[in-house]
């Protein structure tokens, strides 16, 4: 009964403490990334109960529609979550100057002499 939302919640603070270690999300933020999970997985499963059918139409194998279901549902929920809750969180200037492709210029440095 709990586990559509145990599963993914369990799953996300796994990841948040050693999978994405390096992006972990805090305080309201990590709040936002497990609603986004919500989401993200929810479509997932809808994907999964939306293609089982089709496939065991297609074939009458009812393992084999439930693993391509289920396939189709993890990669769904893999992917979308790499992208939209673990993604960089750099502000935009900062994502501008590390990948901008201009030439480095050094500011001419003025040297002064004492003359006698």
């Amino acid at each position: 009964m709990f586990a559509p939302v145990d599963d993914p919640s369990r799953n996300f603070f796994i990841n948040n403490l050693f999978t994405y270690r390096d992006k972990r999300l805090c305080g309201g933020v990590l709040v936002m990334g497990l609603l986004s999970l919500y989401a993200v997985c929810g479509i997932g499963a809808a994907a999964n109960v939306g293609i089982a059918p089709q496939l065991f139409e297609a074939d009458r194998s009812w393992w084999l529609a439930g693993l391509n279901g289920a396939a189709i549902g993890a990669v769904w929920n893999y992917a979308m979550s790499s992208v939209f809750i673990w993604r960089s969180r750099t502000s935009a200037p900062a994502r501008r100057e590390q990948s901008s492709t201009a030439p480095i210029r050094a500011n001419p440095v003025a040297l002064t002499y004492a003359h006698d």
